[in-house]
């Protein structure tokens, strides 16, 4: 995403941030519960070998206009909370993955590698395996995801 946002930055803007707004206007709209999915690139970047860890505390420093975006995107979520009392909650994952996901993503990309070169066409779109097996440990699906805002307990994002 950050290569194309940078070649592209307008369907990032209208994604995530109008996209975003969008979708607030319908939960405020019809007093429904909304699970925000953003990225932990809004947090900005860290070296390789760096020990330290993004946290729920650290600052917003997107470095990229796909996470500046996606920061936008948080930013109008919270604002929405706090203004119009929506029950929201956002997670800010990395790695997530699913079974149709853009061939563009390292698992994927991956997936799709192996196959050309077994079969000797690339697939648009690759079925990716599910489970717990160590291959795929620290990767997580959008149902992990959605799973985890589900059990979450505070009632709004802060």
């Amino acid at each position: 995403h950050n290569d194309n946002s940078i070649a592209d930055p307008e369907p990032f803007l209208r994604t995530n941030v109008e996209g975003t707004f969008r979708l607030l206007e319908a939960v405020r709209k019809h007093g429904i519960r909304y699970h925000h999915v953003s990225t932990d690139e809004v947090y900005g970047d860290l070296a390789l070998d760096d020990p330290a860890k993004f946290t729920e505390e650290t600052p917003y420093r997107p470095s990229s206009p796909y996470s500046s975006t996606k920061a936008s995107s948080d930013m109008l979520v919270r604002a929405w909370t706090r203004t119009f009392g929506l029950r929201t909650t956002i997670s800010n994952c990395s790695n997530n993955y699913g079974p149709y996901q853009h061939v563009e993503k390292f698992i994927p990309r991956s997936t799709a590698a192996a196959r050309t070169s077994a079969t000797g066409s690339t697939p648009r779109t690759t079925p990716l395996p599910s489970g717990t097996s160590s291959p795929w440990a620290g990767w997580g699906r959008p149902t992990s995801s959605a799973q985890m805002a589900r059990r979450t307990t505070s009632p709004s994002c802060a």
